[in-house]
């Protein structure tokens, strides 16, 4: 099978929802392997784009009220939201990656059982928490514990033992994953790591190794898995490049016009690895710091609200609610055609629709 670049940036954004549009929160955010969650408004924004009518609110309502969806630290080591009945999964998936701190293992089950213990029953903020756990395994535990960084608590949540729970006021609380959630699939680590590669490479095929550092793949643990898998694959020439898909992956779907308003940190950017396929070179002026040196530095586009044209970064984009109305300007590398300037606006409206503005202004700037 050959593909060309074009055709490789449909698929990903019809396997990523960004084309044809979810019907539920869940549904969104299982296409894409998780909503990175650093900053929940941005995964709340991400979500939303990815579905048909769901706001920031249903957002919340499904983390907090419904639980059908869950908050914690899985690849990469950073926050994600999935699916609540995935979550044995990409925490299984995530440990099997994990680096222990030199902790030492009776060390660690110790403190494994300190945070069940402390959180048994219990809705906890972090300060909260790691008194508890600092009582019961000693004061070398609450430094780390109350640092910003995910010190300790990454552990206990690849162990599937916490999560968020709902906030208190601008803080983050934690509780137990199995009273807050009930019973969920265990899966072993292996096999976890198998399937979460297999997964990826269904939403961000075609794939190469280098691909699965989405994973938090290191060393050769990426030509592992894609060999262990080799079976389910089959090879795919993108412009002389080799790369895999599945094998009963459908091919590239129709190209058509597109423009899609994307968060920081979004899945699509986030899974999208030759990022020089990603952004054109015009675009790339754009993500020029100069306040690094002289000569500039180039920025990665990731922590960037990028423009999508097409499924290729062509801008950034900047919002502010004033009153009811969301006002978007966007900075973009070249003027868009009427169409994209029409589905531009459009996607305006439904990002205002998304965080409950009445209307939306967009302002271009080139």
């Amino acid at each position: 099978m050959k593909l060309t670049w074009e055709e490789v940036r449909a698929r990903r954004l019809a396997r990523s929802r960004l084309t044809e549009r979810a019907d539920s929160v869940v549904e969104a955010v299982r296409a894409t392997c998780g909503i990175q969650a650093q900053l929940q408004a941005a995964a709340e924004l991400g979500v939303g784009i990815r579905t048909v009518a769901a706001t920031q609110e249903d957002v919340r309502r499904e983390l907090w009220e419904l639980r059908t969806l869950v908050r914690t630290w899985t690849l990469r080591g950073t926050l994600h939201l999935h699916p609540a009945d995935e979550l044995g999964l990409w925490t299984a998936a995530a440990a099997a990656g994990l680096e222990t701190g030199g902790l030492g293992a009776a060390r660690r089950a110790r403190l494994l059982d300190a945070f069940a213990e402390a959180l048994d029953g219990r809705t906890l903020l972090r300060a909260e928490l790691a008194d508890e756990v600092a009582r019961r395994v000693g004061a070398w535990a609450h430094e780390p514990l109350s640092s910003g960084w995910a010190y300790l608590l990454g552990d206990a949540a690849a162990a599937g033992i916490l999560c968020h729970g709902p906030p208190r006021g601008a803080k983050v609380t934690f509780v137990r994953a199995d009273q807050w959630l009930g019973h969920t699939r265990s899966w072993d680590r292996g096999e976890a790591r198998l399937e979460a590669a297999r997964r990826l490479v269904r939403a961000c095929g075609p794939v190469t190794e280098r691909s699965l550092l989405y994973l938090g793949a290191k060393g050769g643990e990426a030509r592992t898995l894609l060999a262990a898998l080799r079976d389910e694959f089959v090879p795919v020439d993108v412009e002389g490049s080799a790369m895999w898909l599945p094998a009963d992956d459908p091919g590239a779907p129709e190209i058509e016009p597109s423009v899609r308003l994307l968060p920081q940190y979004d899945a699509y950017v986030l899974g999208f690895r030759e990022r020089d396929r990603l952004v054109g070179p015009a675009a790339k002026e754009l993500y020029w710091d100069t306040r690094w040196k002289k000569e500039g530095r180039y920025e990665s586009p990731v922590a960037f609200a990028n423009v999508l044209v097409d499924g290729a970064v062509a801008g950034t984009w900047e919002k502010r609610l004033r009153g009811g109305t969301l006002e978007v300007e966007a900075r973009l590398a070249s003027p868009l055609s009427p169409e994209h300037a029409r589905r531009l606006a459009a996607e305006a409206e439904r990002v205002a629709a998304i965080l409950g503005a009445d209307s939306s202004l967009v302002t271009l700037c080139h």
